[in-house]
């Protein structure tokens, strides 16, 4: 039996408000008409006009007239029976497929470690895009905020199945009831950011311009998304990824979003720079910074101003000489204090690289660490 037959038979166990669903989701019409035997779709595609009917299910010849609708699916968009049939299968789901190509892959399967990388990988993926949502910023240095991890506990992982090594992440898409929706929820927008950080890596590789991938923070190109995607880089020269989408029939799809990306082996490296650059050079706000006072300076003797400061504290796991501006004379008089006594200090701020120097524009006061309720723990330094 052929991939056509097989989900035929399973198409035609759906309801006909499911099938009319469907054809809405995908960009058909209902005509607004009282025909006895269908509900009547068309649409225009290329200049083409394509006419279609759901017929009502008390119809003896239901199955073959379903038959039908599907086949027209599969010709105007171009799509797989099984794909259709998928969409039909999770009506309230946006669709996120993973599929792996190559020789490796060829039997349909993929080494245990793989899975396990290209899981994580995804999961990255995910997580990123949904904190680009909250706030697009180039670097996350926490992936904890509550909406993006509330939307991770949300998304099922479909059974791999056929078809080199193909998974599916389903993410739950609350129904669309009014057309004049004030905002998609949270779900739709992540799915969203998604297709379209990868049509911007896609677009920037294919055009040979790596440095885009430097500036596109809004449209969810952070550094962790950057990093998750160079990690689902499979094994083998002539293997790829696919990365599809299918969009829930409960909302309309979303206007001019490719629905499939490729990326083969050329596309990573670039990809792994620009995650590695972003992540050493993107500002990071609500910084704290502990260490020891090395320098107190001011700018000009004699005068009251702005001292500068140097602060030898821990940035990403190692010791680092970071420069801080004070102008207030409590925090210049804690630095010279600390200086003396060789205390640790604190200070919160937005962390900056320049080169191979650090600065931090802080927003907080000066802190000297000598009290019992001084000690940090790791929630003072989360990211809100």
């Amino acid at each position: 039996m052929s991939d056509l037959e097989r989900a035929a038979r399973e198409f035609a166990k759906q309801p006909p408000a499911q099938l009319r669903r469907l054809l809405r989701s995908r960009g058909w019409e209902e005509a607004d008409n009282d025909h006895p035997a269908f509900y009547v779709f068309h649409t225009v595609v290329r200049g083409e006009q394509f006419v279609t009917g759901v017929p009502r299910e008390e119809l003896a010849d239901y199955p073959t007239r379903v038959r039908d609708v599907l086949l027209a699916l599969c010709q105007v968009h171009g799509s797989a029976p099984q794909e259709i049939l998928r969409q039909v299968r999770h009506p309230g789901s946006d669709i996120i497929t993973f599929r792996l190509t190559g020789p490796a892959a060829a039997d349909g399967t993929i080494s245990v470690d793989d899975s396990l990388r290209m899981r994580a990988a995804r999961r990255q993926l995910l997580l990123a895009a949904a904190h680009s949502v909250t706030e697009p910023l180039e670097f996350f240095p926490r992936l904890g905020r509550q909406p993006a991890t509330d939307f991770m506990r949300s998304c099922r992982e479909a059974p791999p199945r056929a078809g080199s090594y193909v998974s599916d992440v389903l993410v739950p898409v609350a129904p669309q009831l009014v057309a004049d929706d004030v905002e998609a929820p949270f779900s739709r927008r992540t799915t969203l950011m998604v297709a379209n950080a990868l049509e911007s890596v896609a677009t920037s590789v294919g055009d040979g311009d790596d440095g885009a991938l430097l500036g596109g923070a809004r449209k969810g190109l952070s550094a962790n998304f950057l990093e998750a995607l160079a990690d689902l880089q499979p094994e083998g020269d002539a293997a790829r990824i696919e990365i599809s989408f299918s969009w829930s029939t409960h909302r309309p799809p979303p206007p001019k979003t490719t629905s499939k990306h490729v990326f083969s082996q050329e596309a990573f490296a670039p990809v792994r720079e620009a995650g590695r650059v972003l992540r050493e050079t993107a500002p990071r706000r609500d910084f704290l910074l502990r260490g020891f006072v090395g320098r107190v300076e001011a700018d000009q003797p004699d005068q009251p101003g702005e001292w500068q400061t140097v602060i030898v504290g821990q940035v990403d796991d190692r010791q680092r000489r970071v420069q801080v501006r004070l102008e207030e004379q409590e925090d210049i008089s804690i630095a010279l204090e600390a200086m003396e006594k060789v205390a640790e200090v604190s200070i919160r701020g937005t962390l900056v690289r320049h080169g191979r120097s650090y600065q931090l524009i802080h927003n907080g006061a000066l802190r000297l660490m000598t009290e019992p309720d001084d000690i940090w723990t790791a929630e003072d330094d989360s990211d809100f």
